[in-house]
């Protein structure tokens, strides 16, 4: 029922995206924990149907919900909460609160460019190329807390790749 409804929104029909996606949300969240992520993506997309119909209230309070259940489950800095806070942003924008829409659209974008920041490092941990003297990351570290994890990558294992390879050929 979710790809259903996902199907007829992005066709422009919101009024079966609806039915779809709140019997979709009716059954998530009799099966799931609420605090499951997959629970913050049909009320999203919910939101964003009656976003479409101009039915602000209730697509406020739908985005909160899943902005919520984002924040608990996977941190500030996660690409879920920064789509969720850009969606917030929308909604205010549409509905003429520019000093909310601005607000979350600061937020979101402070969080995909901690992520970023969080990402970088990883990848750079992982290569053996961090120099935690450099001002690049110093910003990363203290961005990122501070945490030092394997990151998996493909394009970091193939950039590590690359420079081991320089590094026999030299």
């Amino acid at each position: 029922m979710q790809n259903r409804g996902e199907a007829y929104a992005k066709k422009g029909q919101y009024d079966k995206a609806e039915a779809d996606l709140r019997d979709a949300l009716k059954i998530r969240t009799q099966t799931l924990s609420p605090k499951n992520p997959i629970i913050a993506t049909v009320k999203n997309n919910l939101a964003n149907a009656l976003i479409a119909e101009q039915r602000y209230p209730e697509a406020e309070e739908l985005l909160k919900s899943a902005l919520q259940i984002r924040l608990d489950a996977l941190g500030r800095n996660h690409p879920s909460v920064a789509r969720n806070l850009d969606a917030l942003s929308k909604l205010y924008a549409a509905n003429g609160n520019t000093a909310s829409a601005v607000t979350y659209s600061r937020e979101a974008t402070t969080a995909v460019i901690n992520h970023a920041a969080t990402e970088t490092l990883q990848v750079r941990q992982q290569q053996g190329a961090l120099r935690p003297g450099r001002p690049v990351e110093r910003a990363s570290l203290r961005i990122s807390g501070g945490r030092r994890s394997a990151h998996r990558s493909g394009a970091g294992r193939r950039d590590g790749e690359r420079a081991l390879g320089r590094a026999a050929r030299a």
